[in-house]
């Protein structure tokens, strides 16, 4: 009696895996997508079902893959349909952190316009405004001064947003963070 449970428990098992590998190619469609900015196959997944929060193996969202590639359309789209923009990946990263260390100003706009934090730190205690400082995008560290980032915040090895423009050369940030009120980087 046993053998005869067997094909019906194994064939219940080979349609619960099937579902399961669908499911996740389905959600590295929607990552792939989101890179992409492949708004309508982005339309068409979201209207199949597919979760908007699912991550990769690194705990990547499609939102953080999106802003990570300036889809700012994408972005837009993502949190629209409930996509986590206080997620974080393995690494502690957001989408927020993501879009402001490479310069994706209207991402950023985006995100802090509906609900990412501005003061989020990741694992080694970097936030959005010193990853935007230290790659030298002033209109999104401007951003995120005016939403509020705390401009001397200090990550786990004692930098800040200032230290990191300094030692970046990024004259135009060092200024606006000054004018913000950033303390001066001791022997700097």
């Amino acid at each position: 009696m046993r053998l005869a449970r067997e094909p019906a428990r194994l064939a219940a098992w080979a349609l619960l895996w099937a579902g399961a590998a669908f499911a996740a190619d389905v959600n590295l469609e929607l990552i792939a997508a989101s890179r992409d900015g492949r708004v309508d196959e982005i339309r068409a997944l979201i209207a199949r079902g597919v979760d908007v929060n699912a991550a990769n193996a690194s705990g990547r969202t499609a939102l953080m893959i999106a802003a990570f590639y300036g889809n700012d359309e994408v972005v837009k789209l993502l949190a629209a349909e409930g996509a986590g923009v206080s997620a974080k990946d393995r690494n502690g990263n957001t989408a927020l952190i993501d879009a402001a260390a490479f310069g994706h100003t209207q991402a950023v706009r985006t995100l802090l316009s509906v609900g990412a934090a501005a003061n989020v730190q990741n694992n080694a205690g970097r936030t959005p405004l010193m990853e935007a400082a230290a790659n030298g995008h002033l209109e999104a560290v401007e951003v995120l001064l005016a939403r509020g980032a705390d401009v001397n915040a200090a990550d786990q090895a004692n930098s800040t947003a200032i230290k990191d423009a300094s030692r970046g050369g990024h004259k135009a940030v060092v200024k606006a963070l000054k004018k913000a009120g950033a303390e001066e980087p001791e022997g700097e």
